[in-house]
């Protein structure tokens, strides 16, 4: 019973066409997406103004 148990449900969720599946996939992009824009747009937060500063202080010279 235990082993058609596992052959039943085992495959079913690293199956291309399982709905579980396609939903992780979904979700892990979706956060892959929101953590890369997050650290993107602290980064140029961080950055820009010291480059701006920099750049202004050389212009002005």
């Amino acid at each position: 019973m235990n082993g058609q148990i596992f052959i039943f449900y085992f495959p079913n969720f690293f199956n291309m066409n399982s709905l579980v599946y396609h939903c992780l996939k979904i979700m892990w992009v979706f956060w892959l997406k929101i953590l890369l824009l997050f650290h993107l747009t602290l980064l140029y937060l961080h950055l820009v103004p010291y480059c701006f500063r920099y750049w202004t202080a050389d212009a002005f010279k």
